[in-house]
């Protein structure tokens, strides 16, 4: 994740760390649940999914 970081991307730095305040929140809604207690999360971009 800290490559993400490294670049002068200030949106997507908003919207991990935004996502990122969520679910420590407990807002597990945009999380999927894959298998052995990993899950997958989705960062909404405003697009088509």
């Amino acid at each position: 994740m800290s490559d993400i970081f490294n670049k002068e991307n200030d949106e997507v730095q908003e919207k991990v760390v935004d996502n990122i305040d969520r679910i420590q929140k407990g807002n597990f809604s945009n999380c999927k649940l894959l298998k052995n207690g990993i899950c997958e999360l989705k960062i909404n971009w405003g697009g088509k999914e």
